[in-house]
């Protein structure tokens, strides 16, 4: 178990190298989030029909598009190991004494902190203002994203959508930051964390069982 955290720990200090040679590309991936927030958030505003609760709108959707980036930024590093398939990393990898659990848990975890990072950098603009895998990433993440409460109330939505986002995981994710920032209310928090742990397992044991097929 403690040789195991030892390696999550190791594949985490790995990833973490990156951003210092290339600073600059954790601010240009906080471009497209700061846009939703400085225009998009400020223009619907003026849209009264949205029942926010009495919450602005900007406000509102902060925690959809932090999350929305995070889990992106997620998906992203998730999707670099086909690329590091075809380079031949993970066959290096596969040779360390670590387990294939860990180098997943382990990277998985780095995409994490890099994602807090990113947050980071949303956060302050959104208190200011008031409160080639790309196109398969955006392809994951948008819709989880339009389908979530990210945006807008649950009660708004077709109901086939209203449906869908009771299984997906941004709605859970994206009610519990906006109860912990926002709104203050956290009565659904204990199943918001639970749905989100659910997944993560399942999405690690996935990961894990797929590991080794990719780069045979």
């Amino acid at each position: 178990m403690i040789e195991a955290l030892k390696n999550m720990l190791v594949m985490i200090e790995l990833e973490l190298r990156r951003p210092r040679h290339d600073r600059t590309e954790i601010c240009f991936r906080a471009v497209q989030p700061i846009l939703w927030i400085v225009t998009y958030g400020p223009v619907m505003s003026g849209v009264k029909a949205i029942p926010t609760g009495g919450v602005p709108y900007t406000d509102f959707i902060t925690p959809g598009v932090m999350i929305q980036t995070t889990t992106f930024v997620s998906i992203f590093y998730g999707l670099m190991m086909v690329w590091e398939r075809d380079s031949g990393i993970l066959k290096k990898l596969l040779v360390t004494p670590a387990s294939r659990y860990s180098t997943v848990i382990g990277r998985s975890m780095a995409s994490g902190v890099r994602a807090i990072f990113q947050a980071l950098i949303i956060l302050p603009i959104a208190l200011i203002i008031g409160e080639r895998f790309m196109g398969i990433g955006q392809a994951i993440m948008m819709p989880l994203f339009f389908a979530s409460n990210a945006l807008y109330p649950l009660q708004l939505m077709p109901p086939l959508l209203r449906e869908f986002s009771t299984v997906n995981p941004l709605s859970y994710v994206v009610d519990a930051v906006r109860g912990l920032l926002i709104t203050g209310d956290l009565s659904n928090l204990l199943v918001d964390l639970i749905a989100a742990v659910v997944f993560d397992a399942v999405l690690f044991v996935v990961a894990s069982i797929s590991f080794r097929r990719i780069i045979e």
